[in-house]
């Protein structure tokens, strides 16, 4: 099962869930603010490739080991796009779902990203028109009301990111060196003990 993973403010999109359901309205602040588009009237996302192990007629995913290491990974991302480390959250667009608004993908265009095997998960969604960026909110809408993914790959804390952090620099999947200072810096304030001179330029 192929998603599209994007950084949201799930209590905005959570507020208004109600009024989405019973009008279909969608709140101006939260499209502006959650899925602003950019250069090419585009959306970033990631691409990711789910096992899907609950039962046909299930309605929330199981998670496998190897995909909650991926969604992990992903949400690792999704975080580097802001200036400081800080706890997000994450919702998922179907394949089905983005092709049935869209099919103007770019996968040509890699992340920004320290995690170097996952910089060619990174898609743009572009030339996204008004109506176009409606529909994909009203997905992201649905999804936060009645989410089909193990809740506990939503919500990302902040100390929970730190910790994917100073797990995969461990491993040497991320280079400390090339994260941003601001994350440098919190990783170092939260977790003294695991770097010194010697990790650092």
């Amino acid at each position: 099962m192929k998603v599209y993973i994007r950084k949201i403010e799930k209590n905005k999109w959570t507020h208004y869930a109600n009024l989405f359901k019973t009008s279909g309205e969608i709140k101006p602040y939260v499209i502006t603010n959650d899925i602003k588009t950019c250069k090419k009237n585009s959306l970033s996302v990631y691409a990711v490739e789910l096992c899907n192990e609950a039962e046909p007629e299930a309605t929330i995913l199981k998670i496998s080991k190897s995909d909650k290491t991926k969604i992990e990974n992903i949400a690792l991302c999704l975080a580097e796009s802001r200036d400081s480390l800080q706890g997000i959250d994450i919702a998922f667009i179907k394949d089905e779902e983005l092709n049935n608004i869209t099919e103007n993908l770019n996968d040509k265009m890699p992340g920004e990203t320290s995690l170097e095997a996952y910089r060619d998960d990174h898609v743009n969604i572009e030339d996204l028109s008004l109506n176009q960026v409606i529909d994909i909110s009203k997905v992201i809408t649905n999804f936060v009301c009645a989410p089909y993914i193990e809740n506990s790959y939503i919500k990302f804390s902040e100390g929970t990111l730190c910790r994917l952090f100073v797990d995969r620099i461990e491993k040497g999947e991320v280079d400390f060196n090339k994260l941003k200072e601001s994350f440098k810096d919190k990783l170092i304030k939260k977790f003294p003990e695991k770097f010194n001179s010697v990790d650092m330029e």
